[in-house]
């Protein structure tokens, strides 16, 4: 009796692996056409490193925390280098950057223009907590940091 179960158990499995020539449904695999072109891509915002729940404004404020202020700059937008100067860009986050505090994480991104903000709702500054918003710019394919005024780079609510 336990043979016939397992014969029948295996039957059963063998003949719902075999696909039948003409299926009644459609196919729930796509066919690869090497002609066309992908026109999109599913994860092409840089503001975001997917896989790792990190946005750029963390990864900014781990370049301020190990100290790569040359980093830093590289990251910066190519309107704010030319406004500034990269020495004196080296010489503000060296000096009077102060980005050393909780941001928090990541809570909306805000495009306005060409310019995107990312909003930290969450972060806490000397015991508060603020509201940041660090504008950014797509550049060349790479996220770079916006300033306007070495004062107050960035905006706090």
């Amino acid at each position: 009796m336990g043979k016939i179960k397992f014969i029948s158990f295996v039957f059963v499995i063998l003949t719902s692996c075999v696909q039948p020539k003409n299926p009644s449904f459609p196919c729930a695999i796509p066919k690869e056409n090497p002609s066309e072109k992908i026109t999109s891509k599913p994860f092409a915002n840089p503001a975001l490193f997917y896989g790792t729940g990190s946005s750029f404004g963390s990864y900014f404020q781990q370049l301020y925390r190990m100290d790569k202020f040359d980093e830093m700059v590289m990251f910066t937008s190519n309107s704010s280098r030319k406004k500034f100067g990269d020495d004196v860009l080296k010489g503000f986050y060296k000096s009077n950057f102060k980005f050393d505090f909780e941001l928090g994480k990541l809570s909306c991104i805000q495009k306005s223009g060409d310019t995107l903000n990312l909003i930290y709702s969450n972060a806490i500054q000397f015991g508060t907590r603020k509201k940041i918003v660090m504008p950014i710019l797509i550049e060349s394919d790479s996220c770079k940091l916006l300033i306007f005024s070495l004062k107050n780079p960035f905006q706090l609510f």
